[in-house]
């Protein structure tokens, strides 16, 4: 039993008529009637009842007809499956984050997915760059996103975003007021820092920050997560260096100013294997680095 067999079943079944229904095959009506009889013979059983003038559906080929239409509407839906799997528009990418790529990058990301490549499917670990670089030598992640490049010979790195600094402080700080801040403005202030890493990241960034300037905070409050700081600036424990991608949370009880002679470039750069040949991965790769151009 033959697929060209079977659809010219159903257009018979449907049409009634040999004439007719070679004409929607584009076939000679000869070679239809030599479809059927094999189908037919195959079968075992008659699937249509012929008069000289009248052509109908025997009570086996009533029967069947349901199931060939099913069979052929399964195939159709398994070639159009293979065809978007082939084209990478449906299937499961595994993306490693560090937590500042939460904020624009990803949520952008998954706009963009959803509006072109809605087959296709995210799934999201946090991780730090030692870990994401690791995964994707292992194969168990497809690709990274991280503050750093050059990390492997094997790895290629592409530009997502790139954000500047900015001085993040409680709302109600007398500094808040202030049109134009330096550093030398918050020598008395307690600062909020990300953790000491072993693998360069936003800390490293901050510090270069103070290096560059001979600045060094009277005080200190660390923590794990660069968002953790939000809540407790507005509680008043601090302020903090952030990427000024943050202001987008809109987290209240903080006001985020520019400082006068601070300008440093932040990056976040996805991470793919250079042997990465799939059209899938490239599919999210490509929305993923979408806007990876400095906006501000």
């Amino acid at each position: 039993m033959e697929l060209r067999q079977i659809r010219s079943f159903v257009v018979l079944a449907e049409e009634l008529h040999f004439g007719r229904a070679a004409a929607r095959l584009h076939l000679a009506q000869p070679a239809l009637s030599q479809q059927i009889k094999q189908l037919e013979e195959f079968l075992g059983t008659a699937l249509f009842e012929r008069t000289s003038r009248v052509v109908s559906l025997s009570e086996a080929g009533a029967a069947f007809l349901p199931r060939a239409r099913a069979a052929l509407r399964e195939l159709g839906e398994g070639q159009e499956e293979l065809q978007s799997v082939g084209a990478g528009d449906t299937g499961s990418v595994r993306l490693g984050f560090v937590s500042t790529a939460a904020v624009r990058v990803i949520p952008e990301t998954l706009s963009r997915l959803a509006k072109y490549h809605p087959g296709i499917r995210l799934q999201l670990k946090e991780s730090d760059p030692m870990s994401q670089v690791q995964g994707l030598l292992t194969g168990d992640l497809d690709i990274g996103l991280m503050h750093v490049g050059g990390m492997h010979p094997a790895l290629e790195e592409h530009l997502a975003e790139t954000s500047n600094i900015s001085l993040a402080l409680p709302a109600k700080h007398p500094l808040a007021k202030e049109a134009k801040l330096t550093l030398k403005n918050l020598m008395q202030e307690t600062f909020i820092l990300p953790v000491p890493t072993p693998h360069h990241d936003f800390h490293e960034v901050i510090h270069m920050v103070f290096q560059s300037h001979g600045f060094i905070p009277k005080q200190q409050q660390e923590v794990t997560m660069l968002q953790t700081a939000l809540p407790l600036i507005a509680a008043g424990a601090g302020c903090a260096l952030l990427p000024d991608t943050f202001e987008m949370l809109k987290p209240r009880g903080v006001a985020f100013r520019k400082l006068a002679g601070v300008r440093m470039n932040l990056h976040i750069y996805a991470v793919v294997r250079r042997d990465s040949t799939s059209r899938l991965i490239q599919n999210v790769l490509g929305q993923v680095i979408a806007d990876g151009v400095a906006k501000r």
